[in-house]
């Protein structure tokens, strides 16, 4: 798989937004290039609580599943 963006035209003194949500598990051209990277872990925890909210009514507690989501991910790496 590759990248839709071309390697070169990235500067290392840029960031890098990696919208996977395991991205840690996938090439970062960013990364590959010296970028800071932005992972997508956020994204799912962020796009989990919305849903949550909608659906129930309720406030999502973020901050815990933050915690649990990145525990699940070193227990998974």
């Amino acid at each position: 798989m590759g990248s839709s963006i071309d390697p070169d035209c990235i500067e290392h003194h840029r960031w890098v937004g990696d919208p996977l949500y395991f991205g840690d598990r996938a090439p970062c051209v960013g990364k590959e290039n010296g970028c800071r990277t932005l992972p997508g872990g956020g994204m799912t925890v962020f796009q989990a609580a919305v849903a949550f909210e909608l659906f129930t009514g309720l406030s999502a507690d973020t901050e815990r599943t933050l915690r649990h989501f990145d525990d699940l991910c070193r227990v998974a790496a």
